[in-house]
């Protein structure tokens, strides 16, 4: 087995510190359930939501496109569709510079954050939201949003359909499902 072109030793799977070993897509989720415990840093799959987690979650109806679960957060009464991306880790929100000034506090201090998408350098530019954002009834942690003017990952939003991409940053505290089959998020109460 390789990583990246490297040699990985069957019997390092099983020892400590855990090793990656590749990532798991979309495509591997089609109607099934993931279940993200970002407290406890656990997942799994599940074939559907159980009795068990009926009772413990609140879900929202999303939309997918090509395997790709879209969630609607909502902003000062206005609805803002954000693809969710596990990738997407860094922000909790990360869109566009016109849907940015609605979001964030006018004259508040930019952040200014370089990094790489897809080996490629992108910068990044935060300040504080302005509005809590929601997702259905639950009130998300208050938060940073994002922008940036790089044209791939910009024309990626327009492709998908999305005014954001949100990520694991909003549900840290949290235990989500992610239910492929229905097209919806949950948070676990």
């Amino acid at each position: 087995m390789t990583r990246q072109g490297e040699p990985v030793a069957p019997d390092s799977l099983r020892s400590r510190p855990h090793k990656l070993v590749g990532t798991i897509g979309t495509d591997f989720l089609d109607h099934k359930v993931l279940v993200i415990d970002y407290p406890r840093q656990r997942m799994c799959v599940l074939d559907s939501v159980d009795v068990y987690w009926r009772a413990r979650t609140t879900f929202v109806a999303g939309r997918t496109k090509n395997n790709r679960l879209s969630i609607p957060l909502t902003i000062n009464q206005h609805v803002y569709w954000a693809l969710f991306d596990t990738g997407a880790s860094l922000f909790p929100i990360s869109t566009d510079y016109s849907t940015w000034q609605r979001l964030v506090v006018a004259g508040a201090k930019v952040d200014t954050l370089q990094g790489k998408s897809w080996g490629e350098k992108v910068s990044f530019f935060g300040a504080p939201m302005r509005y809590d954002a929601y997702l259905g009834s639950v009130r998300l942690p208050k938060a940073s949003a994002w922008f940036t003017r790089n044209q791939r990952l910009l024309n990626f939003n327009k492709s998908e359909q999305v005014n954001a991409l949100t990520g694991n940053a909003f549900f840290l505290q949290n235990v989500v499902l992610l239910d492929f089959a229905y097209a919806r998020i949950g948070v676990v109460k």
